[in-house]
């Protein structure tokens, strides 16, 4: 295991805020309302011309405007807690693991459930989809479920991790990366063959949000536990920049999504007094 080198680049710090989406600390949040109460997850829709937020408290998603997230469309009900949201243009389908439920599966144009994972272990709290090896990783509390795509039959089981949250996959070289929150760390697994250990990045803070910018080279990591975003070099894991206050605003950051297409970077803070999206543009 080896700890993470610190690398600062203060030329590199070329985010800004484009936008914010702030929510209200009100349980009573309607559906169709644009403020976010207890937002995990937020994912842009370029092909749909949509962005897909979680709202826990409401058990719904929130559907904006691609171009002006701060415009809502409809929303539509998810069974409960909804946690995690990955879409799967190519196959049809949007996924969303609902936290200690299930993972539900909708179609990808009509928004109508369409099928679903139960909870295998317990605490369902984040799922992967990898079309090209025909897998669907369910995040649990200390184990990664591994279903098969078409089927959504139950394959096998990844262990040895210490509360994993979120993870992201680089079948170009051959990596997964999950981001474990007790131990504090980046885990690197194969992606051919994920029980093969890489290494592992020891972190000073709780990562949750990870996601990956292969053409920029970058990966993203949310901290939720100091309220902040990292940049690392995918390759040599040395940090370009932090993300966060004063520049920007963040509070317990749970789920990060880059959109190669606009490039923005969508983070989700939630917090019990606060929750909000923050939408950051190169």
């Amino acid at each position: 295991m080896r700890s993470q080198r610190r690398l600062v680049r203060p030329e590199t710090k070329t985010y800004g805020i484009f936008n914010s989406l702030q929510g209200l600390n009100n349980s009573n949040t309607p559906a169709f309302d644009p403020n976010l109460y207890s937002s995990t997850c937020c994912v842009a829709d370029y092909s749909g011309g949509r962005v897909f937020a979680s709202n826990v408290t409401g058990n719904h998603i929130n559907v904006m405007d691609y171009t002006d997230p701060t415009q809502q469309l409809s929303s539509f009900q998810a069974t409960i807690n909804p946690y995690q949201i990955k879409i799967d243009e190519l196959g049809g389908r949007i996924f969303i693991s609902n936290y200690d439920v299930s993972t539900e599966i909708y179609d990808y144009n009509t928004l109508a459930l369409i099928g679903s994972i139960p909870e295998r272990l317990s605490i369902n709290i984040g799922v992967e989809i990898d079309r090209a090896g025909n897998r669907i990783f369910v995040v649990e509390s200390n184990v990664i479920s591994i279903y098969d795509y078409t089927t959504l039959s139950y394959l096998s089981e990844l262990t040895g991790f210490s509360s994993p949250r979120n993870m992201v996959i680089d079948s170009v070289n051959n990596r997964i990366f999950i981001t474990e929150a007790v131990t504090k760390k980046l885990t690197i697994r194969q992606y051919s063959d994920p029980t093969i250990f890489i290494e592992s990045i020891t972190f000073v803070d709780s990562p949750w949000g990870v996601d990956l910018d292969l053409p920029n080279n970058h990966l993203y990591i949310g901290f939720y536990s100091n309220n902040t975003v990292k940049i690392l070099n995918a390759t040599t894991y040395e940090e370009i920049q932090t993300i966060g206050s004063p520049e920007v605003l963040l509070t317990s950051p749970r789920s990060i999504f880059y959109d190669k297409e606009s490039s923005r970077l969508f983070i989700s803070s939630n917090a019990n007094t606060n929750s909000f999206i923050s939408i950051l543009k190169k």
